[in-house]
């Protein structure tokens, strides 16, 4: 009898942790909700730097992770993307923030010139030339916006 008491505890206890999953985040003014993994606050500079020394490495660290990016410049809006150019000393760096169309009514809310924070999963890094380095970000949430 012990036996089967055992049993039917060790099941109870699986089942009740595996119901614990991700989190949830409230995303845009409609408080749609998507389960993500929670997000590292980096600054972009750091994703370069680390691509600067060593390509397979950076790309091996950051590809895949999802980050959370502060206080960034919104430079154009379409419908699949958001835009992120932001001034450095040796030029320009850029972010493409490819959002899902459950966002689409917040970034109806954003314009030109915006500063925001956003959290997205890193799925490509590219130096076409050393002046333009530029990161591509999926499953965007848009967290916030700065007047």
């Amino acid at each position: 009898m012990k036996k089967l008491i055992c049993f039917i505890l060790v099941i109870v206890f699986t089942f009740s942790f595996s119901a614990c999953g991700g989190t949830e985040r409230t995303v845009g003014e409609n408080d749609v909700k998507k389960s993500y993994a929670p997000a590292s606050e980096i600054d972009p500079m750091d994703i370069f730097f680390d691509y600067h020394k060593n390509q397979v490495t950076a790309e091996e660290t950051h590809i895949g992770q999802r980050y959370k990016i502060t206080d960034v410049k919104v430079s154009n809006i379409t419908e699949e993307y958001v835009y992120i150019t932001q001034e450095i000393d040796m030029g320009q760096y850029c972010i493409k923030l490819i959002y899902d169309k459950s966002q689409l009514d917040y970034v109806k809310t954003i314009t030109t010139g915006d500063t925001i924070t956003f959290e997205g999963t890193l799925t490509n890094i590219l130096f076409g030339s050393i002046f333009t380095p530029e990161l591509t970000f999926e499953k965007v949430i848009f967290v916030e916006k700065s007047e």
